[in-house]
């Protein structure tokens, strides 16, 4: 007899399709799956999402749904819509799709992490509705600016991974993992090593930079734990400032968009904070560990769009109804519109979101002007951070008002004065505004139009930009022949 819990129904691939679905079954044995995901913060999600869709229910008559979870023999985690079931067809329905030998638990990027991470990102699709393309070609990664769009998508979704490291109710060595100084320094003290080795040359081949695709991928997923927590994303290395002297404008590329900084180290213009998703991870979590806004209920009409009361409902579930509530008012695409679409919904709460606002960004906030995308095709960088060698390389693409110097020294013609001076002058309008900069020639403001146009032809949406890694990783991995 199947087993089937009225929150998660785990099922598993028949290989077959039909109408251009999957055709999914009830998983054989989803009772250890079901342990796991029950408990914890997962457990605490799957009751906000079940909410969730009653919520939905009222407002647009959508049938509720239970999470649906797939143990597939796909690599990796993703956030997929519409399958066939006993067949019915349900073609909107959300689920996730997870590689079914993955590890439940006890480890960094374990399935008691990233399930709740992806099931997130089903929760702005339905709540916030389907993502705004953005205009970044890079595929992302917690340290990576890409757009506003990709880091709100994957910030929320990372938070997750943090707080189910951290809940008291984890399954027992996950919650050890938070515990273990030794692996959560040893991935801090290896990512700097990588930005002194890119900056100083390698102590010993082979190098880190040499070794990359081999030993990211785990410090990663630390990173995404104890760096998100200390806000290290919000950050600039000081590496980035001394490549620059030297004239290393790719290594400071890759520390920029790798390595998380210091306290002591400056942080980030806002529209490069509300384009990482390292830093919209960390302001989420503190968003939602913070008791001004998790210990503050609304009245019984708040928590009956829910189908619920604010007897049944968590301090940490009240915060994500707030969040699911603000989400679907404003459809927000990004952090700034989520975060004052939130204050309008909830006024009184106003003052505390712009604290915890604050805190993550030193005061600087998310707010900038209209975005201007340029495709510097002058400047290559990789199909990923994984792509160090760039065998498979792509134009460098960036907003100019959110702009960094590493952004704007890839740039013929501009120096580190002028770059400054371009700063100074954002927001800009449109990039004919650059005439008003001291410094800016005939010549290089027609390379700026040039970058403006070269976005239509350099454009593609995230998906295909990861199809593309996909297909060339074997490309990509022989470009580390002879790194060392």
């Amino acid at each position: 007899m199947t087993c089937m819990s009225t929150l998660l129904v785990v099922l598993e691939e028949t290989g077959a399709g039909h109408d251009g679905l999957p055709v999914l079954a009830l998983h054989r044995d989803p009772a250890p799956i079901a342990k796991v995901l029950e408990k914890g913060l997962s457990g605490h999600l799957l009751r906000v999402y079940r909410w969730g869709q009653n919520y939905l229910e009222r407002r647009e008559g959508i049938q509720p749904e239970p999470a649906y979870l797939l143990l597939s023999n796909n690599e990796g985690g993703f956030a997929r819509f519409g399958f066939h079931l006993n067949g019915v067809a349900k073609r909107n329905v959300g689920y996730v799709d997870l590689q079914k030998s993955m590890s439940g638990s006890g480890k960094f990027g374990a399935l008691d992490q990233i399930f709740p991470h992806e099931l997130g990102h089903v929760i702005l699709t339905q709540f916030a509705g389907p993502g705004r393309p953005g205009k970044s070609n890079q595929i992302h990664a917690i340290g990576v600016r890409t757009d506003p769009e990709t880091a709100l998508s994957e910030g929320f979704a990372e938070h997750f991974q943090v707080l189910a490291v951290d809940d008291q109710n984890a399954e027992a060595d996950t919650a050890l993992l938070g515990r273990d100084t030794d692996q959560l320094h040893l991935a801090e003290d290896r990512i700097s090593e990588y930005a002194r080795e890119l900056l100083d040359g390698p102590s010993s081949p082979p190098g880190l930079q040499a070794r990359f695709p081999w030993w990211f991928s785990g410090t990663e997923q630390v990173l995404r734990y104890c760096a998100v927590k200390r806000n290290g994303y919000a950050c600039e290395p000081e590496t980035v400032s001394k490549l620059l002297d030297k004239g290393a404008v790719y290594e400071a590329y890759l520390v920029a968009n790798i390595v998380p900084g210091r306290p002591v180290d400056a942080v980030k213009a806002p529209g490069v904070l509300a384009s990482t998703e390292g830093v919209v991870a960390s302001l989420f979590y503190r968003w939602v560990t913070t008791r001004d806004i998790t210990d503050v209920y609304r009245d019984d009409s708040f928590y009956d769009m829910f189908g619920t009361t604010d007897g049944e409902v968590a301090p940490l579930e009240n915060a994500y109804l707030k969040l699911l509530h603000a989400m679907y008012a404003c459809r927000a695409q990004d952090v700034l519109a989520l975060t004052e679409g939130y204050k309008a919904e909830f006024p009184e709460e106003a003052a505390v979101a712009d604290a915890v606002v604050s805190e993550v960004t030193d005061g600087k906030g998310f707010e900038t002007g209209p975005a201007l995308w340029l495709a510097n095709v002058e400047f290559q960088v990789g199909t990923s951070v994984f792509d160090q060698f760039r065998a498979m390389p792509r134009a460098h693409t960036m907003d100019l008002n959110s702009s960094s110097l590493v952004d704007l020294l890839t740039i013929p013609g501009v120096d580190r004065e002028l770059a400054g001076r371009i700063l100074e002058g954002a927001p800009y309008s449109s990039v004919d505004d650059l005439c008003c900069v001291p410094g800016i020639s005939d010549a290089l403001r027609d390379r700026f139009a040039r970058m403006a146009s070269a976005m239509s032809t350099v454009q593609s949406t995230t998906e295909e930009v990861e199809v593309e890694f996909l297909k060339n990783v074997g490309t990509i991995l022989k470009s580390y022949t002879g790194k060392g």
